[in-house]
């Protein structure tokens, strides 16, 4: 190929970031992403086959320039919560994704075509990986997401999760590429057959598991309420516009009442519902907690769960995560689901435990980073164990709270645990009226195909509503209103390959990668690098991969 110039290489670079970007929910144009790395991998075939010094450094920026380009046209919505927080994390998530892309050039540039186009989709995906299991974790940009507003293309995500639609995505753009540059000349029939298939076939698959899959399990009938109460304006004590926490309760009680019978299994009130900080040890103490049990009482079948700020106090610094108040003692801080059945048992407590980054986890070092999403700041308490609830009936209920819905793996956790359907108690209020809360909204659709369960979704301002097995948002509100709703979820013990497994793809992606590195690595000080190919060598029907 010729060589290219560095306005050509801006171009391109800018061109594959933008394709990202309008790839992404809410628009369904995830098949975008099937191409859109090309530009920028055609950049660093360029600079690898021109000899150009330093072309390491220089794919740097190009590939930083793709990867800011596209996390600031998809989650520049994290701007209305802080200005200075949301620059450092879209910068920060570039730099990270920069990683395996810096990678993969020099693995291409010392060890020639074949391991060097394979080591892309797996320096990604261990990244990826990786992205979805350390406390810093920001995975909403995880390739296989971009297919969250079109559910029918990715039925066979209840085998793969999220990370075998990276694979696809990743494995698509080398093969186009492959074929773009005429990098192969000995077996291109063979290769535009193999390209065809690898793009087709998971589509093909996909909407006939779509059309025949029928969703399977036992009717519970679940009501949702979305109060509608700012958490910058009305929701906490101190805001300009606070409104007592008793009319909040008095609010969702009301909403509640409206469409709840003696028929209702569960009832859904958003994250924080009950946001005034209470003692776990205590629970029974308070006046509201006795109100609401009196509430559910009244109901044989009903269950509660409602999102509630909470507390637990220790005697000394019991956990990492400890805080301490002089003349209150030693406390964790906790974004809990709470659960209280018709039986009248005592309420049932689980600790949001995939917590995010810049405000509710926050290292020591990136405090003055901090994003306030309208609650608590400052490190939370998590807890090890996925709970359960259980109703009255039987039935399970896995108390998904906010950011947890984004993890596949980790919702998995639930289900392994006797989970039949998936609850999900949000407020993304913080973000505004923009792509922020409907992105939030589809990606539940991905995590109901990988479990193959039903989903209630109540959120403080929307979206709320209902997803089927397939990843179909069956009914929901609208943003910003007050609204209730009432459906029906199938609830199942149904255990889907993913659910055994997990991100098995992203595990191998880790062992793989470590593999390359190493081999990489005596390569080098062995002094034996890889072939080095030269623009008459691709013109060669000799050269292959």
């Amino acid at each position: 190929m010729r060589t290219l110039n560095n306005r050509q290489y801006l171009l391109l670079s800018s061109l594959s970031g933008i394709l990202l970007s309008i790839a992404w929910p809410p628009l369904p144009l995830g098949l975008v992403l099937l191409f859109a790395f090309v530009p920028l991998l055609v950049v660093n075939e360029s600079l690898i086959q021109s000899g150009a010094r330093k072309s390491g450094s220089r794919f740097f920026l190009y590939s930083y320039l793709t990867l800011i380009i596209w996390n600031v046209l998809t989650t520049w919505w994290i701007w209305n919560a802080t200005s200075v927080g949301s620059l450092f994390a879209m910068a920060a998530n570039a730099l990270l994704m920069s990683i395996p892309m810096i990678g993969f050039h020099h693995t291409r540039k010392r060890l020639g075509i074949l391991v060097g186009y394979l080591s892309l989709p797996i320096y990604w995906l261990a990244f990826e990986y990786i992205h979805l299991n350390w406390d810093l974790s920001w995975p909403w940009l995880t390739l296989g997401n971009a297919f969250a507003s079109t559910p029918s293309l990715v039925q066979w995500y209840e085998f793969s999760g999220a990370l075998g639609g990276s694979l696809w995505i990743l494995m698509s753009n080398v093969l186009v590429l492959v074929l773009l540059l005429g990098l192969h000349k000995v077996y291109k029939k063979q290769l535009v057959v193999a390209t065809v298939a690898w793009i087709v076939l998971p589509i093909a698959l996909s909407v006939f598991m779509y059309v025949s899959y029928e969703d399977v399990g036992k009717p519970a009938e679940v009501v949702v309420v979305q109060p509608n109460i700012d958490p910058y304006e009305e929701k906490f004590s101190g805001s300009p516009r606070f409104i007592p926490y008793k009319e909040q309760l008095a609010r969702m009680l009301a909403l509640t009442d409206s469409l709840t019978t003696d028929k209702t299994h569960f009832v859904l009130w958003p994250e924080t519902a009950l946001p005034s900080g209470y003692d776990e040890e205590e629970i029974l103490s308070y006046a509201t907690i006795d109100k609401l049990m009196d509430k559910v009482a009244a109901f044989p079948n009903l269950s509660l769960i409602t999102g509630m700020d909470s507390h637990v106090r220790y005697s000394e610094a019991a956990t990492p995560t400890v805080r301490y108040v002089e003349g209150f003692g030693y406390y964790d801080s906790y974004n809990t689901a709470m659960h209280i059945n018709g039986r009248g048992d005592n309420p049932e407590f689980y600790h949001k435990s995939k917590l995010v980054p810049g405000v509710e986890t926050i290292p020591a070092f990136l405090g003055r980073f901090a994003i306030d999403l309208g609650g608590t700041m400052g490190s939370l308490g998590v807890q090890e164990e996925r709970s359960v609830f259980f109703g009255a009936t039987g039935k399970g209920a896995a108390p998904v709270i906010c950011y947890e819905s984004i993890f596949g793996d980790f919702v998995g956790d639930y289900v392994r645990n006797g989970a039949g359907f998936i609850a999900i108690i949000t407020n993304d209020a913080w973000w505004g009226n923009t792509p922020g809360h409907k992105q939030h909204m589809q990606y539940a659709s991905l995590r109901a195909i990988e479990t193959r369960k039903g989903i209630a979704r109540s959120a403080n301002t929307g979206i709320s509503g209902f997803i089927n097995q397939r990843g179909d948002i069956v009914s929901a509100s609208e943003y910003d209103v007050m609204a209730v709703m009432k459906g029906e979820v199938l609830v199942n013990d149904v255990v889907t390959f993913y659910t055994l497994y997990g991100d098995f793809i992203g595990q191998w992606a880790v062992y793989l990668s470590a593999m390359l590195v190493i081999y990489y690595y005596i390569k080098k000080f062995m002094g034996r690098k890889g072939k080095k190919v030269s623009s008459a060598d691709f013109a060669s029907p000799k050269v292959k991969i």
